[in-house]
């Protein structure tokens, strides 16, 4: 082997490294580049970051059938509505422009059933309605600790309640269909 020869071999050898040393290279600073990319990105996102507002927000079903629906109305109500497969309102949670919340469940026929609040002076009320939308029953808890139960006939009179007074003493009065009392007990 000449001189010129181990020249040659040592020179390829060395071009042979530097050449790995430079793909490592290349390879770094690509993964650099990116990583600086995303980070400006993700930066770029979070600094623009905005909240979608509507005045109403639909979910529907694979059918394109609405099945929730999230809305405020002209009124001031905010209310969460779920419907049944037969779009028939179900359950609708929502605060009304007083500031009461509420739960109201309805029948298949979209009927109000039942319907709890809770009012500002405290009053929690759970009333239960009839197939044709007359209040039956209210089971409540007053700001003072008075609860009770009352019962309505079909023309939304009262005819019986059952309280338990703050102090703790107990009552039951009956009412007859001309809404005079016809029996209390203390």
């Amino acid at each position: 082997m000449t001189v010129q020869t181990i020249t040659f071999r040592t020179l390829e050898r060395r071009l042979r490294r530097v050449e790995r040393e430079n793909r490592v290279v290349r390879r770094a600073g690509a993964v650099l580049v990116i990583g600086v990319a995303a980070v400006m990105l993700m930066g770029q996102t979070i600094l623009h970051r905005r909240a979608v507002e509507s005045e109403a927000f639909l979910v529907r079903d694979a059918r394109g059938q609405v099945r929730a629906m999230l809305r405020a109305l002209e009124n001031g109500t905010v209310g969460l509505a779920f419907y049944d497969q037969a779009g028939v309102p179900r359950a609708w949670l929502r605060v009304l422009t007083d500031g009461t919340p509420g739960l109201v469940l309805s029948d298949p026929s979209g009927q109000v059933r039942t319907m709890l609040n809770v009012q500002e002076d405290g009053l929690v009320g759970l009333l239960f309605y009839d197939r044709d939308g007359r209040p039956r029953a209210w089971l409540n808890v007053q700001a003072d600790g008075t609860n009770g139960l009352a019962l309505f006939d079909e023309s939304r009179e009262s005819r019986a309640w059952l309280r338990v007074l703050a102090d703790g003493s107990s009552g039951l009065t009956f009412w007859d269909q001309h809404g005079n009392a016809i029996r209390n007990l203390p």
